[in-house]
């Protein structure tokens, strides 16, 4: 008799409900559902209520760089809540089958403010140059006064070369020319008057080679040819290094090397100086140093080019030509001149803004031009690293609209000065399929920063 009772007061309790369901009037049931049913129901009104729109906040302009907001949900109205219980009761299975979003297709969705720097090697020593080379295997080379490393694909594993390094020196340089040819440099500047040296290796950083030239920096443009920067002239080699030119109508007086970079061709260089007081210069050549001309940028009235480095060489693309041209920094900011021109534009000044009063310093450029439709990149993209007044690092940044719009690249890197930024391309890192890995020398190892696709830019 009490089970019959019992399942009469069920039966009832089960009808009460569903005339409370399709009223929808709010109404309560006294009988208790059962756990499970609670349960279920609440987790599948919280899987199927529609998503709020996330709201774009990582961009930035140039003069008041911030971390990129995390979104909120705005919660649902009463009637939306029974609606969407209402639903649940009725079909409970309808979405419980959806998958889970895998950790790759998760970050993918991340704003890229919001992404995580990674230590991955070489805490403790002050790396101030950093050079890769995506035809072998991302071959990764890192420099520092302390001496100087290898490593490839993952990053996380650095091995200690034997190449000789000063120890007291200001500044250390590297260049690789193939999987075998490679040079290192370090040096305190030419006003100093400091010891400095320069190592070659040709069997892939197995064993090195002390070279008898004084190059301050050296850039390779492939596995026979490559510049060195001197405090006087720019000079050549043309067998690995084995043996050095010096390249007449290259020779200045009175100024510091400060930038080298090379045409992939060999066939154009291009040399920033800078003077004692920070006064630039830049001179170029289009026939492999047979001949040279200046191509200081000019400014309005007395203003005269100041610090001048971190020059960075690109080629256009088919269809872009446009984009060929090389970018160099300054005191006075980013600058670009166009291939075969002597017209540089100043695409942004790096003047006093909201965060910074004094201005800020760029420490570091690179720019990415394997734009493709899946990464959804407009053109170039430029990232640089930027430090105040002091050398304190104010974080990495990228604009994809020309200098126009900047958004702040990933959180967590610290306040070490960054010296170099180097990008693994698309499908050759380990981290993850189809990732692009940012690679960040710093006064404190070397970092990086995993890019999943799509790439979202989304400038102003």
């Amino acid at each position: 008799m009490s089970q019959r009772i019992a399942q009469t007061k069920a039966g009832n309790a089960a009808m009460a409900l569903v005339i409370c369901l399709l009223v929808v009037t709010g109404c309560t049931v006294t009988p208790a559902a059962p756990p499970e049913l609670a349960a279920t129901a609440t987790v599948e009104a919280t899987t199927t209520s529609p998503p709020v729109p996330p709201v774009a906040t990582d961009t930035v302009e140039v003069s008041t760089p911030t971390v990129g907001a995390t979104d909120t949900a705005l919660p649902p109205t009463p009637s939306d809540t029974a609606t969407a219980a209402a639903t649940e009761t009725i079909a409970p299975t309808d979405t419980a089958a959806q998958p889970a979003p895998s950790p790759t297709e998760a970050a993918a969705t991340t704003p890229v403010a919001d992404l995580q720097w990674k230590q991955v090697g070489l805490a403790g020593n002050d790396i101030t140059g950093l050079a890769l080379f995506p035809q072998g295997n991302n071959l990764a080379l890192a420099v520092g006064p302390k001496g100087a490393w290898q490593s490839s694909s993952d990053y996380m594993q650095w091995n200690k070369l034997t190449a000789e390094m000063e120890p007291n020196s200001r500044v250390a340089g590297a260049t690789i020319g193939s999987t075998e040819v490679m040079y290192v440099t370090s040096q305190m500047g030419c006003a100093s008057g400091g010891p400095s040296s320069r190592s070659r290796s040709t069997d892939g950083g197995k064993t090195w080679q002390k070279m008898n030239n004084s190059a301050m920096v050296i850039a390779a443009a492939n596995v026979t040819t490559a510049y060195g920067l001197t405090c006087s002239a720019v000079i050549k080699t043309t067998d690995s290094g084995a043996t050095w030119a010096s390249l007449p109508g290259s020779t200045i007086t009175n100024f510091d090397p400060q930038a080298l970079v090379v045409s992939p061709d060999g066939n154009s260089i291009y040399v920033a100086y800078a003077s004692e007081g920070g006064t630039g210069q830049v001179m170029r050549s289009t026939d492999g140093g047979q001949s040279w001309s200046d191509v200081t940028p000019k400014l309005a009235g007395a203003d005269m080019l100041q610090g001048p480095g971190n020059l960075v060489y690109v080629t256009g693309s088919v269809g872009r030509p446009m984009d060929g041209g090389v970018y160099m920094t300054s005191a006075q900011g980013l600058w670009f001149l166009p291939l075969e021109t002597t017209d540089w534009k100043l695409i942004q000044a790096a003047g006093p803004g909201k965060e910074l009063q004094s201005g800020y310093l760029i420490t570091a450029l690179y720019i990415d031009t394997t734009y493709t439709e899946a990464y959804n990149k407009p053109g170039p993209v430029i990232y640089e690293a930027r430090s105040d007044q002091g050398g304190a690092s104010l974080g990495v940044f990228r604009s994809g609209d020309n200098g126009a719009g900047w958004q702040r690249v990933g959180k967590g890197l610290g306040t070490g000065r960054i010296s170099t930024l180097t990008l693994a391309p698309q499908g050759m890192s380990a981290n993850a399929v189809n990732v692009e890995t940012l690679l960040a020398a710093t006064a404190d190892g070397v970092w990086s920063l995993a890019m999943p696709p799509p790439f979202h830019y989304s400038g102003q």
